[in-house]
């Protein structure tokens, strides 16, 4: 059996060309909150009696329509009668500063942790959704921390009349370090720098937007090439 509980604040603004090339979008401002719980028993066919728990929060801000923040943390995880496990942590907050009509800065920072995981759960950094400069699960572990800036610019060019183009430069760093495992060595702060376009599809609907990508590493390390070339679908710019 579970029971969960979840709030949001009744308050909205809309804003164009933060996720979507010339469409409208509404950002929720306020709070946030969420709780999750969980209980299995041996009673109840589980192999063991414990909590699952899951919680978020988190708070947006739009001021003077030119800024806009937000903040989140959150945990969630599994509780025996001895410890817990397979227990995650983090924070992370993201900022967009709207220059004119067309054109972005955006800062993203997370830290996330771990606790009592399994060698598959580790946080991993490399690829298209953290170091865009270096290949997938580069880094292993369980303590994590991620910057990202980016400079966005949304434009006019319409590719055959379905897809609006858009242009992104950014900078990413980050580390992931092990502090459960005895002996794990220690870990190089990585950074990269990369080009984007992106494609957003204006005659039908999709929740994706096509990213092509070309970064590159600013620390050489071993076993990693010149440039990453990474093409992919995401919800957001």
């Amino acid at each position: 059996p579970w029971i969960s509980w979840d709030y949001q604040q009744d308050k909205f603004a809309t804003a164009d060309n933060i996720n979507r090339t010339h469409r409208q979008e509404d950002i929720q401002l306020g709070y946030s909150h969420f709780i999750k719980l969980g209980y299995s028993h041996t009673d109840f066919g589980s192999d063991e009696k414990s909590v699952a728990f899951e919680l978020g929060t988190g708070y947006a801000a739009y001021v003077r329509e030119r800024h806009l923040t937000r903040l989140s943390a959150y945990t969630f995880g599994q509780r025996n009668s001895d410890t817990v496990r397979s227990t995650f942590f983090g924070v992370g907050a993201d900022y967009y500063f709207f220059i004119n009509e067309k054109n972005r800065w955006y800062v993203k920072y997370r830290f996330d942790g771990g606790r009592n995981i399994r060698q598959d759960e580790q946080l991993t950094i490399g690829g298209v959704d953290t170091l865009r400069g270096y290949p997938n699960e580069y880094q292993r572990g369980n303590r994590r921390w991620l910057m990202s800036v980016e400079r966005r610019r949304f434009t006019n060019w319409h590719i055959l009349n379905l897809a609006y183009l858009g242009v992104a430069g950014y900078i990413d760093a980050g580390k992931v370090w092990d502090t459960e495992t005895p002996g794990a060595s220690d870990t190089d702060t990585l950074a990269n720098i990369g080009f984007g376009l992106r494609l957003s599809p204006s005659k039908f609907r999709l929740d994706k937007i096509l990213h092509v990508d070309v970064a590159a590493p600013l620390r050489h390390v071993d076993l990693v090439d010149d440039y990453q070339v990474i093409v992919s679908g995401r919800v957001d710019f």
